[in-house]
């Protein structure tokens, strides 16, 4: 049965209950027989992957609140939060053991294609030379063992790696048996592919079994007759806790913030169920875990997440990849600035290619009349373009700021480092806006032309990662509008100053008026049904959590405004009561990432359209700053209305959201035609790109 709690009357669902749903989702898509294989393995690898994550945060902050003896959030407050320890833990059994059936079945599959996964107990005489050079060569010089003793405690052990709890029983029944861990090298590859057979057929192996296969050789100085191994993983919290030390720089408190998640409560450890009780006993009391749903009994492999890089290795077995289409009014032959200045463009990743940002970047920092450059940084790529194209207008005379948001989760490290690299290469660098995270995609491009400055913007719903790009459906505004560059202006200088307030007419800005602005709008068309003008809300998000903003929603579709919602991941509205709300998920190849806001107002061109980075959760409304932009131009306005309405209509990926989180997918109605939002998009920019589309003949 769903928990569900009221507030002033109205029911929602436990966001981590619902985050978990959306995971299910991710595991469906994995076990979709209609995509390809390896997409399907990738599938399995993304929702391992997130799932440790959701043990890192989610379920961590669950459990502190237990030990704490807290209460949890105000409308699910008459629940304590073992209870949802407790369903937590029996909803992520459920999954793991539908993972793992999946999983059996990918490895089926593999076969049916000559492509085995082979252990250490299959290897041919021939695959064992191999393997006994490769062990010598690669792997021994990288092996971290470590002698697990009754009187000495454990050092602090890597969450995020894989370990290899080994039990050696002696040759002499008078000595006692040797316990060991062995952390399994992060920085190699988790498959190995075997050389080839002259029969063609294609072997590979985890590290984990080649290790096993070679355990004699790494204990060959204790005298044994059997030695086993059975993987473990941990999960530790992930909260950094920021102390408040005045004498210490930011950069500082961070860095040793960092250095205490690494020695973070464990919040849950899994194992290999073969696994001796002795063994795990030892391990358990050593790491302080109790059997209160925090040990888990796992299969032979853990981090499924590295399933994400499996070697498939047949082209035939991959996605169709699509290649990115031109940006309907960007010509690479002629400056992207100044066909800005005459029309907006939007960029709609990964339909678009990320490169055109990267373009502009690179014009601004050769562009003897670009004089500023200013832009705010969360994620970044490995190695990013974006970081280059700023430190080479650096070097060129270009004055260039940089927002670096150091508390960026699991991204802390990357990003201290890219911003002591931009600061070295003579870049300022602003890292802390006090008790808030800076969320928000923008960039200021400022050209003194004929003595008058000329500004161009870009305001996004993804980060500046060209990595991610690829793979995250995104929007970005770029536009010369002078209403608009001036509000980015005004944001940037808050940035910059921390204290300046401005009365912004076309963005809206969280933490200050970006919720009111919600709430404001959302009234305004229950004003509008009462007085029977046009009301409607659209919305796409990847979250909703926000209880103030979801009971307005409901209040909407209770007087009857058409809403509609498509929300990826965690959402605490039940729509089943209410015949005017209707909410969607949508899970494909790529990550949904963008977010809108669409509201009718009073007629069709007085309606309202932004695009965002932020979701309707407090952290984003409260405690980021977050932009959203207003669609001001026909076309750009078109176009993100088309890419919503293709997405609504979606009938192959859609899955309806509802009290019972059961994921069913959208039902395609009797001739109705097949809808895949993701292939539709592509056709749709690949149609524009050619100028077959009436958007083109709509001016700015």
């Amino acid at each position: 049965m769903t928990q569900k709690k009221k507030y002033e009357g109205y029911p929602f669902l436990c966001s981590q209950i619902s985050w978990l749903s959306f995971n299910e989702r991710v595991l469906q898509e994995a076990d979709d027989a209609s995509t390809p294989l390896a997409t399907r393995i990738r599938f399995l690898g993304i929702f391992s992957n997130n799932l440790d994550e959701f043990f890192k945060t989610k379920y961590a902050q669950i459990k502190r609140m237990a030990e704490l003896g807290l209460k949890m959030p105000f409308f699910l407050e008459s629940t304590s939060p073992r209870y949802y320890l407790y369903r937590i833990n029996r909803i992520v059994t459920k999954h793991q053991n539908r993972q793992e059936s999946i999983y059996k079945e990918l490895v089926g599959e593999l076969r049916s294609h000559n492509i085995f996964l082979i252990n250490e107990q299959h290897i041919s005489e021939g695959q064992k030379e191999f393997l006994k050079d490769f062990f010598y060569e690669n792997i021994s010089p990288n092996l971290s063992v470590l002698i697990v003793e009754d009187d000495r405690a454990l050092p602090p052990l890597n969450g995020d790696n894989i370990y290899l709890a080994v039990c050696i029983d002696r040759e002499s029944t008078d000595v006692p048996k040797v316990y060991a861990l062995i952390s399994i090298p992060t920085h190699l590859d988790r498959f190995v592919v075997l050389p080839d057979t002259k029969n063609g057929d294609t072997y590979i192996m985890y590290l984990d079994d080649i290790i096993r296969h070679n355990l004699k050789r790494i204990f060959s100085t204790f005298s044994s007759n059997r030695i086993r191994a059975y993987a473990v993983k941990f999960n530790r919290d992930a909260e950094i806790t920021i102390d408040d030390d005045i004498s210490r720089s930011f950069l500082e408190k961070i860095t040793r913030g960092l250095n205490r998640r690494e020695k973070g409560d464990m919040v849950r450890l899994v194992y290999d169920k073969r696994i001796p009780k002795d063994l795990l006993d030892m391990l358990s009391k050593k790491l302080r875990m109790h059997e209160d749903g925090s040990l888990v009994a796992g299969g032979i492999y853990h981090n499924r997440r590295d399933l994400m890089g499996f070697p498939v290795l047949k082209d035939t077995l991959e996605q169709t990849k699509i290649l990115p289409v031109k940006v309907f009014g960007l010509d690479k032959n002629r400056s992207y600035f100044d066909q800005i200045l005459e029309s907006d463009c939007l960029i709609c990743t990964p339909y678009h290619n990320f490169f055109n940002l990267i373009k502009l970047l690179r014009e601004a920092a050769i562009d003897s009349e670009v004089h500023t450059i200013k832009i705010s940084l969360y994620r970044l790529a490995k190695k990013s373009c974006v970081v280059s194209t700023l430190i080479n207008a650096a070097q060129n005379g270009k004055k260039v700021i940089a927002f670096v948001e150091l508390k960026a989760k699991f991204d802390e490290k990357s990003n201290m480092y890219w911003a002591n690299l931009m600061k070295e290469n003579g870049i300022k660098v602003i890292l802390e806006i006090p008790s808030l995270k800076v969320h928000s995609k923008i960039i200021l491009i400022v050209r003194k032309h004929k003595g008058v400055d000329q500004k161009v913007v870009f305001v996004g719903t993804g980060n500046m990662n060209e990595r991610t790009a690829k793979i995250y459906s995104d929007m970005g505004l770029l536009t010369a509008k002078k209403c608009i560059a001036k509000d980015i202006s005004n944001a940037f200088e808050f940035l910059e100053t921390r204290h300046k307030q401005f009365n912004y007419k076309h963005i809206w800005v969280a933490p200050y008026k970006l919720r009111c602005n919600l709430e404001r709008a959302i009234d305004q068309e229950i004003k509008n049904k009462k007085q029977k003008l046009p009301a409607f809300i659209r919305i796409k998000v990847n979250s909703i959590t926000d209880v103030k903003i979801a009971h307005k929603l409901y209040k909407a579709a209770e007087a009857g405004v058409d809403v509609k919602v498509i929300c990826r991941g965690m959402c605490i509205l039940i729509p089943d009561q209410y015949p005017n709300m209707d909410i969607i998920s949508i899970v494909d190849g790529f990550l949904e990432h963008f977010r809108l806001y669409h509201f009718a107002r009073k007629n069709k061109k007085s309606e309202l359209l932004y695009l965002s980075s932020a979701d309707i959760m407090r952290r984003n409304l409260d405690k980021r700053v977050e932009v959203a932009v207003q669609i001001k131009s026909p076309h750009i306005f078109k176009q993100v209305v088309d890419v919503f309405d293709m997405q609504w209509r979606d009938n192959t990926k859609a899955r309806i959201l509802n009290e019972r989180m059961d994921n069913q997918y959208r039902i395609r109605a009797l001739q109705e035609p097949k809808c895949r939002s993701q292939v539709d998009i592509y056709s749709y920019y690949r149609e524009i790109s050619r100028g077959g589309d009436d958007v083109q003949n709509t001016t700015n």
